[in-house]
């Protein structure tokens, strides 16, 4: 018999593209809001200032409609794969039940109140608002909300955990999902910047989010440990179940993101936080250096992502 079923394997793959989508949202608006916007107010130059924001903001839009999109699309995929599943039949088949589903069950009134959200979100991106940030951001605690009530806590009816298990979502999404919107600006943003500001921008956008990811990590560290604890009692230290099995493989991999994370802190930064003056070919180094750690991490978060998923649909040991 193999480790993980089949079945298991196909709501966590559904569960893995569902929680890619949210990350990646959120961490939009996160970066834009608790990073970037932060750290080009710290330029004095206008036209540099209005080059970066009208860049981040085009690029935000873009994506934001897209990510909107493949979630509504998603959430589609999601319920013929419930529907089928619970009938045994082809969807076509299995219409009778579908009513019932959506509201009798309370896996189908996560569907459909996460379906109102996303058109919301769709039809929010359509308008021009300078509180459409924070509304978004909103949008995407309430997806990871959704995203919570469907978890463990449920399962076991310790409804307090619903809380903890959202904290942890939204500090996973405030760094990890910020890391992608972060790459695509340390790359591009020598456009935009002169070269005698850059080494400016790169200290102060390093400065702001180095902050954020030590507070989502605290988060993580403190809201999982918490979680683990409850979820696993007496058997916190044995490995025998298939749910502590692929949590210490999703551990392993948090682990090196935590030290390429750490990289960062405390061997980048301090070097462009120097009081004299750095070299150009000097800081061209360090800022492919960074370039390289913020793909590294984003390739593991992907193995994290996964295994995450993957322990939402694995069953607790009783």
């Amino acid at each position: 018999m193999p480790l993980i079923s089949p079945f298991v394997l196909q709501f966590a793959f559904l569960k893995y593209l569902d929680l890619i989508g949210i990350v990646v949202f959120m961490g939009l608006f996160a970066f834009r809001v608790l990073v970037f916007l932060p750290t080009v107010k710290t330029i004095s130059d206008i036209e540099t200032r209005e080059a970066l924001k009208a860049d981040e903001r085009k690029y935000t839009q873009k994506i934001s409609v897209i990510v909107i999109l493949y979630l509504i699309v998603l959430q589609g995929v999601i319920l013929v794969h419930q529907i089928e599943n619970l009938t045994g039949r082809p969807m076509a088949q299995s219409t009778h039940i579908l009513s019932h589903w959506l509201t009798g069950t309370f896996s189908g009134l996560l569907w459909m109140n996460k379906v109102f959200l996303l058109i919301f979100m769709g039809l929010l991106s359509r308008f021009e608002s300078q509180r459409k940030d924070f509304l978004f951001l909103g949008s995407g605690i309430l997806l990871c909300l959704i995203a919570s009530l469907g978890g463990h806590a449920f399962s076991v009816k310790i409804y307090a955990l619903v809380i903890t298990d959202l904290m942890h979502l939204i500090a996973v999404t405030i760094w990890v999902g910020a890391l992608l919107p972060l790459t695509r600006t340390v790359r591009r943003y020598g456009q935009c910047v002169k070269p005698d500001q850059q080494v400016h921008f790169l200290r102060k956008l390093v400065e702001v989010f180095s902050l954020w990811a030590m507070f989502a990590v605290a988060i993580i560290i403190i809201s999982g440990g918490f979680n683990l604890g409850v979820y696993l009692g007496d058997d916190l230290f044995s490995f025998e179940s298939q749910y502590a099995k692929v949590f210490l493989l999703k551990f392993c991999f948090v682990l090196i993101v935590f030290a390429s994370g750490a990289l960062a802190r405390f061997y980048i930064l301090p070097r462009l936080q120097k009081k004299e003056p750095i070299e150009r070919t000097s800081f061209l180094r360090l800022q492919k250096l960074f370039i390289a750690v913020l793909s590294f991490e984003l390739f593991f978060v992907t193995g994290v992502l996964i295994l995450a998923a993957l322990l939402t649909q694995t069953e607790i040991p009783s």
